[in-house]
């Protein structure tokens, strides 16, 4: 099954509580977000927006992302019309350092290779260019919870506790 939805991808709230979507996709189960493309076109800070989306996930679920980079076409012969072209468009390119699209994956475990050129991203064949596209591509998997484990406070309270009978003392 699949539905459309018309919203901002800024405005979570639209977009998970649309009927379209909560028809779609159980909020018990894992699920995948896929951002190809897209958030180097919405300005200012996106880490809250993903932040609102991640809270919705369960443990299993992915989120895939590409995002333009500040080297986006290091090719002189494509990176002055892409300089040209983007900033006269309604959507201005709003390309983000590594750092800054690293950042995206806050609470995700990165899949191997890891966040790389999107090219290098598990290609079927060799890269096609001798530089980076300036474009990276990662996959992120939102970890299951790991057991807390008890661990005995100390020796003394241990022995205290034994000589009163209590099997020992533990903290979580």
């Amino acid at each position: 099954q699949v539905a459309v939805i018309q919203a901002d991808l800024r405005d979570t709230g639209a977009v998970l509580h649309d009927p379209a979507t909560t028809r779609l996709i159980d909020p018990t189960r894992p699920i995948a977000i896929l951002l190809g493309a897209v958030l180097h076109f919405i300005p200012g800070t996106i880490h809250d927006v993903l932040g609102r989306y991640r809270q919705t996930m369960t443990p299993g679920s992915l989120l895939a992302l590409t995002h333009a980079t500040p080297q986006l076409t290091p090719d002189p012969d494509t990176a002055t019309p892409v300089a040209e072209i983007y900033p006269r468009t309604a959507t201005p390119l709003q390309p983000r350092t590594r750092d800054e699209i690293q950042h995206l994956f806050d609470g995700f475990d990165l899949l191997t290779p890891g966040l790389v050129d999107a090219d290098r991203w598990r290609p079927d064949t060799p890269p096609t260019t001798d530089h980076d596209l300036g474009i990276l591509a990662g996959i992120g998997v939102q970890p299951r919870p790991r057991p807390r484990q008890a661990r005995i406070t100390n020796s003394a309270s241990y022995a205290t506790t034994r000589r009163r009978g209590a099997d020992h003392q533990v903290t979580a």
